[in-house]
């Protein structure tokens, strides 16, 4: 079930794959079985019928066709309790191979032979070896042109005189023929076994890239949660841990991301080399967590998490100098401090960020310690379930122009309904945790697509909001506009937006798929402007037609002349550069009359109007009217 387990001083990561390339090609050879017993014996009584019929059946056509039922029989059997299929195909294709040449020869010495039995020696063995393996094949080329050639010589020593040239030319072409026959049979055989071959590698390597994390080799989330799913099932206890690097961040923007990925890189080279981590994975960022050894218990336990931190905190060397990070681990045990897998992961959470807030390195999972943080119905867990029942809901904010305040185009939201939680989770809460459990795409899909279903949006200008792994899928504008063509949106009504964070990551990368979104008619707007620290250097590299000024500008705007002269330079700054600027958090009038002073094209924010859920969404219709 598993594809690849390491135990002992290795590391095991199991990817758990129900449906393995080489089962699939197996299954396909149990299906050709079954096809070749059950027609097969469809067809020999049929055959057998028919010449009965004519009056031309012999006692050696019935022991055939006996012979030939008990082996088609054996074959069926073997496929439909899948034991042996192949052996079992391959050596009865052999033995009807045998069984039809035995017949040939004996109807031949009998005298039963007609003008039709060359056609049959020198296709029906073809047909009857179609599904053999193609070294067998190639084989029994010579084997069967020798045969041709012999049954020639001996029906021509019946019918006339051998050894005379018309023999000689006719046994010999008989010969090449069925040999050159077998041999193309072999040759096409070969390419499909080829073909299949190269597809269990395409698959096998589709598979390992689906559950492993590029960076490392280690585990992604997805791999991790299904071998923890598969340990709940056959263990009764095991330790799931969390691990957080500190210092990691600082470490980046001093080094540069080279060096945060040589970090990484060498933290799970180092976790494959400890002793008893019998599973490990990146879950994102810094934040790896690792399934440890079952028979580790008690003082062993703390033991060897202790000698796993020291492992891991040891100075790393890249490009000439020392790099220091720490660790934080906390970890839990299915067996003692917890009965579910979902509580289990929050437990050993829960104590990590317990060890990174009290600098202790490690901590175990305490009941009377850490059991207020550990609430059963946290968002995080409640989260998965809540996307999966419908309750994470579009919500939809409209933006107007400036100088008419008439309604121009809407920003799709993300809102959190029904929930059972004590107190609803507002975006900046939510939105993280499903970067986390890496349901960021899901949630955007799920989101828009509300969103394009609904009639009297589809025509209007929408804006949407693009995290760093969308922005990262090389197949996201693809699946953005097949996406719009099913719900028949034209691609120039939609915006993208992205944060300078998320367009600093991967400038390179980001910047194509960007130019990608322009080409097919998207508008791209940066958001948040002014939050970061690299602003400038975004507005030259992005491919830009809008920016939106962060809310913090046009709130503190009117506190002092400082402020001001701030909030009218970027936006003097925007119209210069031929961007489209929307302020964003205009909550009065007053704020709205002093933005359109200043030059800005578009407005947003509560004295616009509020987030409303899409199924409300005709009220603001009514309003802008």
């Amino acid at each position: 079930m598993f594809s690849k387990v390491l135990y002992g001083q290795g590391m095991s990561v199991l990817h758990p794959n129900p449906q393995q390339p080489a089962d699939q090609l197996d299954r396909r050879l149990r299906r050709m079985a079954q096809r070749v017993g059950s027609m097969g014996l469809f067809v020999v009584p049929c055959v057998l019928g028919l010449s009965a019929s004519f009056g031309h059946v012999s006692w050696i056509d019935l022991a055939a066709s006996a012979a030939d039922m008990v082996v088609l029989g054996a074959i069926l059997i073997a496929a439909l309790r899948n034991q042996h299929v192949r052996s079992v195909l391959y050596s009865g294709l052999i033995f009807l191979f045998v069984i039809f040449w035995c017949v040939s020869f004996g109807e031949l010495h009998m005298g039963l032979t007609n003008s039709t039995s060359f056609a049959l020696v020198l296709f029906v063995p073809v047909f009857l070896c179609l599904a053999l393996d193609y070294r067998l094949l190639a084989a029994l080329a010579p084997v069967q042109a020798l045969l041709v050639f012999s049954y020639a010589y001996l029906y021509t020593a019946v019918s006339g005189p051998a050894g005379s040239p018309a023999f000689e030319i006719v046994g010999s072409v008989y010969a090449v023929l069925s040999g050159i026959m077998f041999s193309l049979v072999s040759i096409l055989a070969w390419i499909r076994q080829s073909t299949d071959d190269e597809l269990i590698l395409a698959l096998n390597e589709k598979e390992r890239l689906a559950s492993t994390d590029s960076l490392t080799g280690l585990m992604n989330r997805r791999a991790f949660m299904d071998s923890l799913n598969a340990f709940c099932a056959t263990e009764s206890a095991f330790v799931v841990a969390f691990l957080d690097l500190d210092r990691f961040k600082p470490l980046n923007d001093q080094f540069g991301h080279a060096a945060g990925d040589a970090v990484l890189r060498e933290i799970s080279s180092r976790l494959q080399a400890v002793p008893g981590v019998r599973a490990a994975a990146r879950l994102g960022g810094d934040e790896l967590a690792i399934a440890l050894d079952t028979s580790l218990s008690g003082a062993e336990l703390d033991k060897a998490v202790a000698s796993l931190h020291a492992c891991l905190t040891r100075d790393i060397e890249w490009d000439g100098k020392t790099l220091s990070v720490g660790v934080s681990i906390g970890y839990a045990t299915n067996a003692r401090d917890a009965q579910s897998l979902p509580t289990l992961l929050k437990a050993a959470d829960t104590a990590m960020r317990r060890a990174k807030a009290h600098q202790i390195g490690w901590a175990s999972f305490s009941a009377d310690r850490d059991g207020a943080a550990l609430d059963t119905h946290s968002p995080e867990i409640e989260f998965r379930s809540a996307l999966a029942r419908g309750d994470l809901r579009a919500a939809v904010q409209p933006i107007a122009d400036a100088g008419t305040h008439e309604i121009v185009g809407y920003e799709i939201l993300s809102r959190w309904t029904r929930c059972g939680l004590r107190q609803t989770p507002e975006p900046n809460e939510f939105i993280p945790i499903a970067e986390r459990l890496g349901l960021l795409n899901e949630l955007l899909w799920t989101t828009l697509d509300e969103t394009l279903q609904s009639g009297h949006l589809r025509a209007q200008r929408l804006a949407v909001n693009i995290s760093p792994a969308q922005l990262q899928a090389p197949d996201f504008v693809d699946c953005l506009m097949n996406l719009l063509k099913a719900r028949g949106v034209d691609p120039a009504s939609m915006t993208l937006e992205i944060t300078e964070q998320v367009a600093y990551r991967n400038i390179e990368s980001n910047v194509e798929m960007l130019e990608k979104a322009r080409r097919a008619g998207m508008t791209i707007a940066l958001d948040d402007f002014g939050t970061g620290y690299s602003s400038l250097s975004m507005l030259d590299r992005l491919p830009l037609d809008k920016v939106k000024i962060d809310k913090s500008f046009s709130q503190r705007s009117g506190s002092s002349d400082r402020s001001d002269s701030i909030l009218r330079a970027s936006i003097r700054l925007a119209n210069q550069l031929n961007l489209t600027c929307c302020v964003e958090g205009i909550e009065t009038e007053e704020a709205a009359r002093k933005v359109r002073l200043f030059g800005a094209d578009e407005i947003q924010g509560f004295w616009v109007g509020k987030p409303i859920l899409l199924e409300d969404s005709r009220l603001l219709f009514k309003q802008a009217s």
